[in-house]
């Protein structure tokens, strides 16, 4: 009788939306989700080498918050002796953004692509990616709302429905066939 006000589920969903609502989301990524099936090695490369790392957002972002220190890409490396291993990050000439279609791309230096697709790389053998926005960092056009990054379930839209989270996302790419192995070690002898 003394109680005013009765919290529900709906009150409180009310409550949560107007402090989280209208978040930004990433709604699209052009990479295999991890639960796909490892990607073609020649696949792998045509992505990397023609369109790059490609984000949808569904709304407008500030070019600025996408960067190097904010969109990572990393390889998993073990080494053989140990079975150690850690996560190098991949360099980045540009990470570019069209608000138009409002996709943000990872485009790898040159450098990293004569290293992986011209020499020889344990890459060539296979290997695990990670990709990593980081959402705490990656804010919306106006500058009012982070990313709801969080990658729930490897599912699309992300988001949990709060501000910030990093979207982490990782795929398996094939060995390099036999065909290119037997090309690559060709060419490494003249």
């Amino acid at each position: 009788s003394r109680r005013k006000l009765v919290y529900n589920n709906p009150l409180l969903y009310d409550l949560i939306n107007c402090f989280h609502g209208d978040l930004p989301h990433i709604v699209d990524i052009n990479w295999p989700k991890p639960e796909d099936t490892p990607m073609e090695w020649e696949a792998f490369e045509s992505l990397m080498k023609s369109d790059g790392l490609q984000v949808t957002f569904d709304r407008d972002m500030n070019k600025k918050t996408l960067n190097d220190k904010t969109f990572l890409f990393m390889v998993k490396e073990t080494d053989t002796d140990t079975g150690y291993f850690q996560f190098r990050s991949v360099p980045s000439d540009s990470i570019g953004y069209d608000p138009n279609p409002k996709i943000t791309t990872f485009m790898a230096t040159d450098k990293w692509f004569n290293d992986i697709f011209e020499g020889y790389s344990s890459i060539q053998e296979g290997g695990e990616f990670i990709v990593i926005l980081r959402g705490d960092h990656i804010m919306d056009a106006d500058n009012k709302r982070a990313l709801d990054g969080n990658f729930i379930g490897g599912k699309l839209p992300s988001g949990n429905g709060v501000e910030g989270g990093d979207f982490v996302s990782w795929f398996f790419v094939k060995p390099k066939s036999e065909e290119g192995e037997g090309r690559r070690g060709s060419r490494r002898r003249r």
